[in-house]
């Protein structure tokens, strides 16, 4: 599909599952991608959001993360353990930023307990709108939530 589609600028990629699949693969082959909604169906670990997150190794040891050209990239994995969800945290604190630039929440829209984490990064705040090309409004849901997040919940969650 890269290939193909070198010029791509809108992409939703639905259940990654091989481990070969990384954010950072994705981008480097698609170099003009600026809005990127991707759901894993991998575990937070093995999704290596945390790692992307971290961004590059530097000489003493310390990681600089380095923000990606995207205007809006949307993120869904499931929901990390409580050791994953705390190294997260703490990666997250060190990501310089201006508000609403990197956002992250849980979607607990059909338990009580959380199953699937978001991270939002974008250039502005009001980046979010441009994600209404993956909106699908012909179906109607008794919960808010938009088609595609709706589908994911239909794969058997990992426990």
């Amino acid at each position: 599909m890269a290939t193909h589609l070198k010029n791509l600028n809108t992409l939703s990629l639905l259940g990654i599952e091989s481990g070969d699949i990384t954010l950072k693969e994705i981008l480097e082959l698609f170099p003009k991608i600026k809005v990127l909604e991707i759901f894993f169906k991998k575990s937070f670990k093995d999704s290596q959001v945390l790692d992307f997150l971290k961004g590059q190794k530097l000489g003493d040891g310390s990681y600089k993360f380095a923000w990606p050209k995207t205007i809006l990239l949307n993120i869904f994995t499931y929901y990390p353990n409580e050791e994953e969800f705390y190294d997260f945290q703490m990666v997250e604190r060190t990501i310089s930023r201006k508000s609403g630039q990197l956002t992250f929440s849980d979607d607990g829209s059909y338990r009580a307990k959380p199953c699937i984490l978001r991270v939002t990064l974008q250039q502005s705040p009001g980046c979010y709108d441009h994600l209404r090309v993956f909106k699908n409004y012909k179906y109607y849901f008794d919960v808010e939530i938009d088609f595609y997040q709706f589908m994911l919940f239909k794969f058997e969650l990992r426990t």
